[in-house]
């Protein structure tokens, strides 16, 4: 069974192991040459926007792979991609599933993940095997509190973001909550973090 259920195909090779991808690239390249072309369409990573041309502010595909190419072909009707920034998280009213009758905190699942992410998990609870010590809340990385990482807190947003995204909020940002963690342990984590940082990290609440 996949470990990546719900990852788009065009970052599913992202993150799987480099022997079972290098496979499934030499798979689809005979596919393709058999096709008579050497790649497949892109589609838009959440299954709500695939009929859209998303695009990032500087008009790269909004993806993690398709953000190394500029999209050459015009771009009218595109729709662009978004997140908000991280001053938005630090109120904890604006986090998924805040509950004032739950110590005031934000608290949603991920699917299939035993431990729900709230505002006052470690960063070590939402993103088991980072080997993070920080003994900050998530809320505490996202105010920048002392000895904060700015690595941890952009994957704190991009889990909220997306946590949003799911929710309904016309963000149109790409990828699930359970994408967004599949992303931080696989070999596309530079890339990812890159992708979040750049251009789904400035947009105001709304």
């Amino acid at each position: 069974m996949s470990t990546t259920p719900d990852l788009p195909p065009e970052d599913r090779a992202a993150v799987t192991p480099p022997s079972v991808k290098l496979l499934e690239r030499r798979r689809l390249l005979l596919k393709g040459l058999a096709k008579g072309t050497a790649a497949a369409a892109a589609v838009v990573p959440l299954q709500s926007l695939a009929t859209t041309k998303l695009l990032t502010g500087n008009n790269m595909g909004c993806s993690v792979s398709g953000m190394q190419s500029a999209v050459r072909s015009q771009t009218g009707g595109a729709t662009y991609c978004k997140g908000y920034k991280h001053i938005v998280y630090t109120a904890k009213s604006k986090w998924p599933g805040y509950n004032t009758t739950y110590p005031g905190e934000g608290y949603f699942t991920v699917s299939g993940r035993e431990v729900s992410t709230r505002s006052s998990c470690k960063f070590s609870t939402v993103f088991p095997g980072s080997g993070s010590s920080s003994t900050l809340s998530c809320f505490e990385i996202v105010n920048g509190a002392a000895g904060y990482s700015p690595a941890e807190r952009a994957w704190i947003v991009a889990v909220l973001n997306s946590k949003w995204q799911v929710d309904g909020k016309a963000l149109n940002f790409p990828y699930s909550p359970g994408v967004v963690l599949t992303f931080y342990g696989s070999t596309n984590h530079a890339n990812a973090q890159t992708l979040f940082t750049g251009h789904l990290m400035a947009s105001d609440w709304f």
